[in-house]
């Protein structure tokens, strides 16, 4: 016996019904769902652990502190998509097109002392380092280095 060709009806997928494409949306719903959570994620720290690393790079070179960088103020940063612009223009500035291998940035707050800490992440087979910045919330740039 000859099965009866099955009809599609108009704006239908053939596999609709079905077990496969059930766990296939389940799938690409939970993977949509991580690439969101993560890409907006904005992670935690402490402005009080970089207040050494801050002195000490502002103590070494009086030239850093009478940078452009360090004098300019890049306006209100309330958001981590700011905070990453803006790192990403002064690093460019300084460490060259180059780092923008290290994309995705990490971007963490410190709700406290309300500021913005970017990193850098480490692409495969680099061993130059990444690199920082720390922005407070009214503009003001606190840190910029590319550790080795």
């Amino acid at each position: 016996m000859l099965n009866k060709p099955q009809t599609y009806y108009k704006n239908s997928f053939p596999l609709k019904n079905s077990k496969r494409y059930i766990f296939t949306m389940v799938i690409l719903s939970i993977i949509i769902f991580f690439l969101i959570i993560t890409k907006l994620s904005v992670g935690k720290f402490k402005l009080s652990d970089y207040k050494e690393d801050i002195n000490f790079f502002c103590n070494i070179n009086e030239s850093i502190i009478n940078s452009e960088y360090y004098n300019k103020n890049y306006g209100t940063v309330d958001n981590a998509k700011k905070a990453k612009e803006i790192a990403e223009v002064i690093w460019i500035e300084i460490y060259g097109i180059d780092v923008k291998k290290q994309k995705p940035y990490s971007v963490f707050y410190d709700n406290v002392n309300q500021a913005w800490l970017i990193c850098g992440n480490l692409p495969l087979n680099n061993v130059w380092g990444t690199a920082t910045l720390i922005i407070s919330k009214e503009g003001k740039i606190l840190l910029v280095i590319h550790t080795k």
